[in-house]
């Protein structure tokens, strides 16, 4: 539908908006769920941490002991320096993967908040400039 009667000014002014208005729309839903993936991963994180075994597998008493220079009671076989778990290496892998996709998440949202910033100056803009041609064609 063609109207005649509607400026070039004005229609290109109601695109923008309606442009500018769905991408508004677009980055509240992206926001909202970035920031579902970001709880999500922040909470994995949260489980892995306490899921971690603090120590090596030696006793404070062991610590101790090696630490005054004394030999160890059981012989040359424990003076070998302790081997982490098996389970550390794969565990730190997880954890630096969700460390990963947790920053990514992060710099996602904040492109998010960037182009949404953008959009909501882009609406203001256009619909201020929609009243100004408005009040402009009712003196012409």
């Amino acid at each position: 539908m063609y109207n005649a009667n509607v400026s070039c000014a004005i229609l290109q002014s109601f695109v923008k908006n309606t442009c500018a208005k769905d991408l508004e729309d677009l980055c509240k839903h992206k926001n909202i769920q970035l920031g579902i993936e970001l709880d999500a991963l922040t909470k994995t994180l949260l489980a892995r941490s306490a899921a971690t075994p603090l120590g090596t597998g030696r006793s404070a008493t062991s610590v101790k002991s090696g630490a005054s220079g004394s030999r160890p009671p059981s012989g040359a076989s424990s003076s070998r320096p302790i081997m982490p778990t098996m389970h550390a290496g794969p565990i730190d892998d997880d954890t630096a993967e969700i460390v990963a996709k947790k920053a990514g998440t992060e710099r996602q949202l904040e492109v998010v908040a960037a182009a949404s910033k953008l959009a909501k100056g882009e609406l203001h803009f256009q619909k201020n400039v929609l009243l100004n041609s408005d009040a402009a064609s009712y003196f012409y």
